[in-house]
C-alpha cells in the first residue's frame, strides 16, 4: 500500500461533499413535509455536487489512469445533466422527475464502482465503493422498475442512495484516498 495520500484540499473537499449529501439525504428523509418538489431540488443539488466532483477529479487527478479519468469526467458530465434537468423543468411529472434523479444516481452508482476498480485504491475503500455503487444502482433501478411505488417511497430510496454517496465521499476525505 504505498500510494500517496490525497492532498489536504482534495480530502477536505470529499469531506464538505460528503457531509453536504448526507445533511441533504437527512433533511429530505426526516422532513417529507417539504414536499416533494422541495425533496427533488434537494436531491438535484445533492446529484450537481457529486457530478461536479467526479468531473473535477477525472480532470485534475493524475494518480488515476486515463481512461479511469475520461470516464468520470463522462459519469461527472452525465450526472450535472440530468440534476439540471430536474431543477430547469419542474413542471416535468413527478415520475419523470423521480426518473432523472434515478438515471443520474444510477450513473453515481457506476462511478463508485468505476473508482472502487481502480488499482490506486487500498483495499477497504475500493471494496466501500464497491459496494456502495452496487446499492445504488440498485436503488436507482428499483425506482424505475417499480413506478407503482408511491413517490415518497421512492424519494426515500434516492435519498438512502445519496446518504450512500455521502458516506463514500467522507470515508474517501477522512483516510485520505
Amino acid at each position: 500500500m504505498g500510494e500517496q495520500k490525497s492532498s489536504t484540499s482534495k480530502r477536505v473537499l470529499q469531506i464538505i461533499l460528503g457531509i453536504g449529501a448526507l445533511i441533504l439525504a437527512f433533511v429530505i428523509l426526516f422532513y417529507p413535509g417539504f414536499g416533494l418538489a422541495t425533496l427533488i431540488v434537494f436531491l438535484s443539488f445533492g446529484l450537481m455536487m457529486m457530478g461536479f466532483w467526479l468531473f473535477g477529479v477525472g480532470l485534475i487527478d493524475a494518480k488515476q489512469s486515463g481512461a479511469i479519468r475520461w470516464l468520470s469526467v463522462i459519469v461527472g458530465l452525465i450526472v450535472i445533466a440530468f440534476s439540471v434537468i430536474a431543477l430547469i423543468y419542474p413542471g416535468l411529472g413527478t415520475a419523470t422527475l423521480i426518473l432523472i434523479l434515478a438515471i443520474g444516481i444510477m450513473s453515481l452508482g457506476f462511478g463508485a464502482i468505476l473508482q472502487g476498480a481502480s488499482s490506486q485504491q487500498s483495499g477497504w475503500i475500493r471494496g466501500l465503493l464497491i459496494i456502495i455503487g452496487i446499492v445504488i444502482i440498485g436503488f436507482g433501478i428499483a425506482s424505475i422498475v417499480y413506478p407503482g411505488l408511491a413517490s415518497a417511497t421512492l424519494v426515500v430510496l434516492l435519498s438512502i442512495a445519496l446518504m450512500m454517496i455521502g458516506v463514500g465521499s467522507l470515508a474517501k476525505g477522512l483516510v485520505g484516498e
